[in-house]
């Protein structure tokens, strides 16, 4: 006989424990995504995401869904509640509440399923499946606020930590389960390469990544790719970094983003060196060298806001070489980081398409 004891199995076949809708009912506790409308008939109560705390039993087998319900429960998050994201178009204000509100509803039941697979010890395929599509959920969320949340102070409901702490959980539990199992390393890539492009600027963490990864894994060509972005960032070849840029999937071009504020940095130190004062420059060899061969007008602001002062035409920049910035704030950054994010058109694909498509290479 096994000395372990049998997992638990839940016996809770909605997506909220009856206990838990009656109380939140009661308390008027639900989530307006979880009221019906008229509008939008097939909003049902979803579990919350509960911590573990003194006298709290979350091992109640009627409190926990089983493995086919955690996965309509996900499904239904994905198709139902998410893209509402997507509809919203009346303001960039409205949007960005909308989003926001979205975004905190479906990241909390998310890790009330993750905590449901985790109790009852589940870790086949369909938690594999599960773990992929919210990674690409958090990619593509962390793009969205990108493009509509501002930077700082100016905004209290959006903390980049905190959804990147939700981001690399979920790829590493991922990268646990795909230990235990004889995956294809095609298959496997796709997270590997998210992971690497993740954490890029960490010379040390990317050494730790690759260790644990196979000679296949490694082999496959997104991984090669993110890899070449790594050494890129890492030796400041802006030019290198741009052609691996635009050869990549949309959720890799997502995580990429993070790093312009030092690829743009190093392009004005190189132009510092390249370029004499007054010198007349063409605004399309300036936009190789931030990689906005398609924006001349977000190359001049990109410009301005590292303090160079530019007098400009239609085809040239004139490049004066004195006070300028070595560094931009964040702020600025992040207005500009959004500018780029819109320019390359990722709004115009429907968020559900990232969540449950593998990207074709």
């Amino acid at each position: 006989m096994s000395s372990f004891p049998e997992p638990i199995r839940g016996n809770c076949y909605d997506f909220c424990p009856a206990k838990e809708r009656i109380e939140r009912t009661q308390t008027q506790e639900l989530s307006r995504f979880e009221c019906p409308t008229k509008e939008a008939p097939d909003l049902v109560p979803v579990k919350k995401y509960r911590r573990a705390a003194a006298g709290r039993n979350l091992t109640d087998p009627s409190d926990l869904r089983p493995e086919i319900v955690l996965q309509r429960t996900l499904q239904y998050l994905f198709t139902t509640v998410l893209p509402r994201i997507d509809i919203c178009k009346n303001s960039n204000a409205v949007e960005r509440t909308e989003f926001l509100a979205v975004y905190h509803f479906v990241s909390d039941r998310i890790r009330s399923i993750r905590q449901d697979y985790i109790i009852q010890q589940i870790t086949g395929t369909s938690y594999i499946t599960a773990l992929e599509q919210i990674v690409r959920f958090y990619i593509i969320t962390g793009l969205r606020a990108i493009e509509l949340v501002p930077s700082g102070t100016l905004c209290q409901d959006w903390s980049e930590k905190l959804h990147d702490q939700q981001l690399i959980s979920a790829l590493s539990e991922l990268q646990m389960l795909y230990d235990q199992t004889n995956m294809d390393a095609h298959e496997i890539s796709e997270f590997l390469a998210y992971n690497l492009l993740l954490h890029a600027k960490d010379s040390q963490t990317i050494a730790s990544i690759l260790l644990k990864s196979s000679s296949p894994q490694r082999q496959v060509s997104n991984v090669q790719r993110a890899l070449r972005t790594f050494v890129a960032l890492q030796t400041d070849d802006y030019h290198e970094f741009w052609i691996q840029f635009h050869t990549m999937s949309r959720l890799e071009q997502a995580l990429a983003l993070r790093h312009l504020t030092r690829i743009w940095t190093q392009s004005i130190e190189m132009m510092k060196k390249s370029f004499r004062s007054h010198e007349w420059i063409p605004v399309d060899e300036i936009s190789k060298w931030f990689g906005l061969e398609k924006d001349s007008k977000l190359v001049v602001k990109l410009c301005q806001n590292f303090n160079i002062q530019t007098r400009s035409t239609q085809t040239f920049i004139q490049f004066q070489t004195t006070g300028i910035s070595n560094e931009i704030d964040v702020e600025t950054f992040s207005n500009l980081l959004r500018d780029v994010a819109i320019q390359f058109h990722f709004k115009k694909f429907p968020t559900i398409d990232f969540i449950q498509t593998r990207p074709k290479y």
